[in-house]
C-alpha cells in the first residue's frame, strides 16, 4: 500500500492498481505497455513522455512534470511541487497513476 500526505492512499494486488479517493475506488488496469482507467486511458512512455486523458506528464530521471507541479522521487518517497507527498515502495508505473489522479 502507498500512503498519501492527505488520507490518499493506493491498494495493490498484482498488475492492478487501485487508486482510493473520497472513498470511490478508481482502478487502473496494465496490460503491456499501455494502462486503462475508468475515466480514461494512460498510455505508456515514449522516450519520457506519458498521457492521460488531455494530460502530458512528462519525465527525466527521478522527475516528473504535469500540470504544472513537479514530483520528483527519492528513496520511497514521492515530493510533489506543492507539498504533498506519498510514501511505499513505488514503481515508475504506481508515480504514473498517483500523478494523473492529481489533476
Amino acid at each position: 500500500m502507498i500512503f498519501g500526505s492527505q488520507g490518499d492512499r493506493i491498494k495493490k494486488e498484482g498488475f492492478l492498481s487501485f487508486y482510493e479517493r473520497d472513498g470511490k475506488d478508481d482502478r487502473i488496469f496494465h496490460s503491456g505497455n499501455m494502462a486503462f482507467s475508468n475515466n480514461g486511458r494512460l498510455y505508456g512512455e515514449s522516450e519520457g513522455t506519458s498521457f492521460f486523458n488531455d494530460n502530458v506528464i512528462n519525465r527525466c530521471g527521478d522527475t516528473y512534470f504535469s500540470g504544472g507541479k513537479r514530483y520528483w522521487r527519492s528513496g520511497s518517497t514521492l515530493f510533489c511541487s506543492d507539498g504533498r507527498r506519498w510514501y511505499g515502495d513505488m514503481s515508475g508505473e504506481d508515480i504514473r497513476d498517483i500523478i494523473s489522479h492529481d489533476f
